[in-house]
């Protein structure tokens, strides 16, 4: 968690498809096992440290692959729109969910909103999401998809190197 600040890397101008992309093949192993599919379109540059929202994805995409429901393969939709100046993305899975009451906590350090011995993991990787969203001035939050699942929302100031952009 320290090292987010001590080895930060300057923001560069990133094509968020190829962080996606790349976070994604970090799991390849835990994606094949569990039958994953990722979906996303073309998704927009963004300004920001490459190795932290690769590891931003990272976390959110491991999160849906461990917290899938039994016999359920995990299913993961990436999205980004744009809202005002910024980018709007949504990370939306199909697994267990996190019940509402629990939304408010699941950020912090060493908390879990599942039983210990159901699923494995520390209680850092939500932690770490919300600090690197936050060293580029942007908030996360989590709500409920439609049927089942999480959806992961977090925003991203539009490229400082032109605020126009589009896709």
């Amino acid at each position: 968690l320290s090292r987010l600040d001590t080895r930060a890397e300057p923001f560069l101008e990133l094509d968020s498809g190829a962080l996606v992309a790349s976070a994604w093949q970090n799991l390849a192993r835990q994606a094949e096992e569990s039958n994953a599919r990722i979906h996303y379109v073309k998704l927009p540059k963004i300004c920001g440290d490459v190795s932290q929202l690769k590891q931003l994805f990272y976390h959110l995409f491991d999160n849906a692959i461990k917290f899938r429901r039994k016999d359920v393969p995990p299913e993961i939709k990436v999205s980004a729109v744009r809202q005002g100046n910024s980018w709007q993305f949504q990370v939306e899975d199909n697994g267990i969910g996190v019940r509402a009451e629990q939304r408010e906590y699941i950020f912090t350090l060493f908390k879990h909103y599942h039983e210990h011995n159901d699923f494995s993991g520390v209680g850092i990787g939500l932690t770490l999401c919300r600090k690197i969203v936050r060293r580029h001035d942007g908030d996360i939050w989590c709500g409920a998809a439609k049927e089942n699942g999480t959806i992961f929302t977090f925003n991203l100031p539009l490229s400082m190197a032109d605020p126009r952009q589009s896709f």
